[in-house]
């Protein structure tokens, strides 16, 4: 049974798609596809910005707020 051949993602080189690594560059999981899409990244970068402003806006109120600052 042979392995299909993919470009790898960063040489563009043939490899088998269940590569660990690429034999030309050395790139990890070349034949792999990315498991989230640009979107799904997008949005998920998005939440947890948003959760770490939130977390620090209420630590440094809480901060301010024990220091007696308006």
């Amino acid at each position: 049974m042979r392995n299909p051949l993919t470009p790898c993602k960063a040489c563009r080189e043939q490899v088998a798609e269940t590569a660990r690594s690429c034999p030309h560059c050395g790139a990890p999981g070349p034949g792999q596809e990315w498991p989230w899409s640009f979107g799904e990244t997008l949005i998920g970068s998005f939440f947890a910005l948003s959760l770490a402003y939130v977390v620090f806006w209420a630590l440094f109120s809480a901060l301010r707020r024990s220091l007696g600052i308006p």
